[in-house]
């Protein structure tokens, strides 16, 4: 169950942030994949990962309004692969809304863990 959720987490989540900044960024321009060799962006695959984006911040935020952690009561590799696509999120200036309350409370729990810290 716990490895179900980190994947969910990782495929909606942090390779949405990744499709949204590697095809916006112009630091990227020709890199919007990694690898050898070269691909240039495509403004309509950043447009489609900031909804993308949208979509898991709403979903992250449903799935916690019962849930202390993700996958329940116990924080697990779930919370720590939110925790980077959260962070890397904001950090590519696609912050979760004001709104979602569950999701701000889990994020804010998770990053005052010491291990967030180091």
């Amino acid at each position: 169950m716990i490895e179900a959720w980190q994947r969910r987490i990782e495929r909606d989540g942090f390779y949405a942030a990744m499709e949204a900044f590697r095809n916006s960024t112009p630091g990227l321009k020709g890199r919007a994949l990694p690898g050898p060799e070269p691909y240039e962006q495509i403004p309509a695959l950043a447009e489609r990962g900031r909804v993308r984006i949208e979509h898991f911040f709403a979903w992250l935020d449903a799935r916690l309004a019962d849930n202390e952690f993700v996958c329940g009561p116990s924080f697990t590799v779930a919370d720590i692969t939110g925790l980077v696509s959260v962070d890397f999120c904001s950090w590519a200036k696609l912050k979760p809304p004001e709104r979602l309350s569950h999701l701000r409370r889990w994020h804010a729990t998770v990053s005052e863990r010491p291990s967030a810290k180091a």
